[in-house]
């Protein structure tokens, strides 16, 4: 077996690692001990600088985001702090987020370069994913944070309520998944993305049920990264067709990576591209796959107000600062030529006549245009 993109075997050490990586988590997780019920708690929102990049000639930063709990007895003095955030095991690429490996899996005496023609005549592939995430515990805060805010004060009842609440969103949450789909004019359509802001809010959210009152400093914001959708349906990756289209757009999504590391931005062409060539796009979410029908401005990249909960931010209506154009009309006047340009590009002409070649249609009029050659011709030696 081997991988387009790397060895497999490799992969294999790295889930050792991870093995190990999740057992230190979680016995860092044991070291945050019960609270007295009538300790007093600063909820706080930390956050550091994670990336910079300079999208359309101007610069946009990334941060990684995390909730801190400061202890006080109930006479005031100062007991301990804690901090929790969500974070991906691997964090050198963003690659891993974004897409699989695609493997070619085939009969080992088979040598590798038929193997590959083997496999892809047989759309015999491995789709491994190195996207897993968990929460982190620490005791202390850990210096990568720079910049506070402070959320609310708490009781350590309350506390103890919500480390239990954080341990099953632990759980049940083992992606990091930068991505969210937006369905088109909607505010609450759609599929949230998991990453380190979501575990922020979700928490907040639970502490809200149990009673807490948020009343922060200042505003505080955060990334997202919104592909914008008329629509989006579960699919079952082990159907052939739907195995077939899914690894077709991961390639072509891997085919402009080198594009993405440049600039975060150049999604954008990529999912203009998918569409200009026909091929569906496909997000991987919660372990499954969602096969998704774009509608311009198809991404974003978008700094927006996180609400108190209960209330949610939407890119309709709440404060944000986005790296691209959101308005579509102009995006139509901006993009059409370079749809054009895109629909002759050699890598994206490739993937026409792949769908060309996997599209039985193309098959039955090859033979169809074969048999009525074949009459005529023989009408003609037969009249000869």
């Amino acid at each position: 077996r081997h991988s387009l993109l790397g060895s497999v075997d490799q992969d294999r050490e790295d889930e050792a690692a991870i093995a190990k990586q999740v057992a230190e988590w979680e016995a860092a997780a044991k070291t945050i001990p019960k609270l007295d019920d009538g300790d007093v708690v600063d909820v706080i929102y930390a956050e550091h600088l994670l990336a910079s990049w300079v999208l359309q000639a101007s610069p946009w930063n990334a941060y990684h985001s995390g909730m801190v709990f400061r202890v006080k007895g109930a006479s005031g003095e100062k007991k301990a702090t804690y901090t929790v955030d969500y974070t991906p095991f691997f964090t050198d690429r963003i690659s891993y987020v974004l897409h699989p490996l695609i493997d070619p899996v085939y009969p080992s005496w088979i040598p590798k370069p038929l193997g590959v023609l083997w496999a892809r005549l047989n759309n015999s592939y491995d789709l491994v994913w190195q996207n897993k995430g968990a929460t982190r515990y620490y005791t202390g805060v850990p210096s990568k944070f720079t910049n506070f805010t402070f959320v609310g004060t708490t009781d350590g009842a309350t506390f103890n309520k919500l480390m239990d609440w954080i341990h099953d969103y632990d759980r049940l949450h083992k992606t990091f998944e930068p991505v969210e789909i937006v369905v088109n004019g909607t505010k609450t359509g759609g599929h949230g993305s998991r990453m380190c802001h979501d575990l922020f809010y979700y928490a907040l959210a639970a502490l809200v049920d149990m009673g807490f009152e948020p009343t922060p400093a200042d505003f505080i914001f955060r990334d997202h990264i919104m592909v914008f959708a008329e629509s989006y349906e579960k699919v079952d990756v082990n159907d052939p067709e739907v195995r077939r289209d899914v690894i077709r757009y991961f390639r072509m999504f891997i085919s402009f990576m080198d594009l993405i590391n440049q600039e975060f931005t150049n999604i954008r062409n990529l999912l203009v591209s998918a569409d200009t060539v026909a091929v569906t796009p496909y997000l991987f979410l919660g372990g499954e796959y969602y096969k998704v029908k774009l509608v311009p401005p198809y991404v974003n990249y978008c700094y927006l107000t996180v609400s108190m909960p209960p209330e949610r931010s939407s890119v309709w209506d709440s404060e944000h600062l986005c790296a691209l154009e959101q308005r579509t009309e102009n995006l139509h006047n901006s993009t059409t030529w370079g749809t054009l340009k895109s629909l002759v590009q050699p890598r994206n002409l490739a993937y026409v006549a792949e769908q060309a070649v996997d599209d039985t249609r193309t098959w039955l009029t090859v033979v169809v245009l074969a048999a009525t050659f074949a009459v005529l011709l023989g009408g003609r030696q037969t009249r000869n």
